[in-house]
């Protein structure tokens, strides 16, 4: 079995964007949650350019279990954590 990783959440509030933020290098997110269960774990997936993410997260808010599968790497060998069928 392979190791659990976990998520710790942090959070930032800024005055203002820093000067010149648009010359950094950058891409666009776009996600969206399939499923948020009754003990808050929930699954989203999410694509950043053309990579994509499905991501099993669980347990409290601030450090929990992550898991990722990334569905587009044509091997299993890049997953982190269960089968897209035991996240069902």
């Amino acid at each position: 079995m392979k190791p659990q990783h976990m998520e710790i959440e942090r959070k930032f509030l800024i005055a203002e964007l820093p000067r010149g933020l648009a010359r950094y290098p950058h891409k666009e997110i776009a996600q969206g949650y399939l499923s948020i269960g009754r003990n808050k774990s929930h699954v989203r997936l999410r694509r950043a350019g053309r990579a994509c993410a499905l991501t099993y997260k669980r347990g409290p808010a601030r450090a929990r279990e992550e898991r990722e599968i990334h569905p587009d790497a044509g091997s299993s060998s890049r997953s982190s954590g269960p089968p897209p069928s035991a996240l069902a």
